[in-house]
């Protein structure tokens, strides 16, 4: 297998190296972490002919200036945004061919909040308990445990083929809608809330707030009362729904701690 690499310019905002996690070893607490948009993820390795396991780049909100010093193949998907190689346009959910010395650049995204780039082959950093995920907090996996920086250089397979290259693309219908629905399941310390806190959490309106990242999403809206009870940490999944001493929800997502200690009201 040749090998080339491509060339970080501009790190956008918050690009790492993610695959679909590192699991087995929360029991040890280590963070599963891996891509936060899984379907996303998955979707663009199928679309550049990888296992959908393959190691890519995840960024948030822009996506990082990269160039390429080889031939090989890419797909972009995630929230809306738009990309270009070498000043063309590219499309969401679409496979493409890159030459050796093409640069590519992202402007911010209009929609969603998290992007993917496979590249065929995979990003080929060293496995790090199974994984190559990014987790940053403990400085583990990618590229020396961090976020992508300027002249950070990833190893990448060298690929001068794709089959049925035309076809691979795919229409997914983008994230504008600006209020869902979301539907849960009840938390292992729900009947810990009063009626009046299950009712301000089953039909009050929250909204994203500005301190969401990998970790989770903290929502803004009602406070919720909470339990007078205290309780001892236990075990954490994605889409765990934590509430605060302050009575705030915060949504964990992929870079989870292991164990927490505030109460989970359900989970999404």
């Amino acid at each position: 297998m040749m090998r080339s690499a491509i060339e970080i310019l501009n790190p956008g905002l918050a690009a790492s190296v993610q695959d679909t996690g590192r699991w087995g070893y929360q029991s040890s607490g280590v963070p599963v972490s891996g891509a936060v948009d899984q379907f996303a993820f998955r979707l663009a390795n199928l679309l550049v002919g990888n296992q959908t396991t393959e190691a890519a780049i995840e960024f948030m909100i822009l996506g990082p200036t990269i160039k390429f010093n080889g031939p090989t193949f890419i797909a972009i998907t995630g929230g809306t945004c738009q990309a270009q190689l070498d000043n063309q346009v590219l499309q969401l959910n679409q496979a493409y061919q890159v030459k050796a010395g093409s640069v590519l650049q992202f402007k911010p995204m209009i929609a969603g909040r998290f992007g993917y780039l496979a590249i065929k082959g995979g990003i080929l950093t060293p496995s790090v308990l199974n994984s190559r995920a990014t987790t940053s907090r403990i400085q583990l996996g990618g590229l020396a445990g961090r976020n992508l920086q300027v002249n950070d250089r990833l190893p990448v397979e060298i690929s001068y083929g794709l089959a049925n290259l035309a076809h691979r693309q795919l229409t997914v219908q983008q994230p504008m809608v600006k209020k869902k629905v979301l539907h849960f399941v009840k938390g292992p310390q729900w009947q810990l809330f009063s009626a009046r806190a299950q009712q301000i959490f089953t039909s009050a309106e929250f909204a994203v707030s500005q301190q969401a990242d990998r970790m989770g999403y903290r929502l803004t809206g009602p406070t919720l009362p909470v339990p007078a009870k205290n309780m001892l940490s236990e075990g954490t999944v994605t889409g765990n729904v934590q509430i605060t001493r302050s009575g705030q929800p915060i949504v964990l997502l992929a870079d989870r701690q292991t164990a927490g200690g505030y109460p989970v009201i359900g989970t999404v």
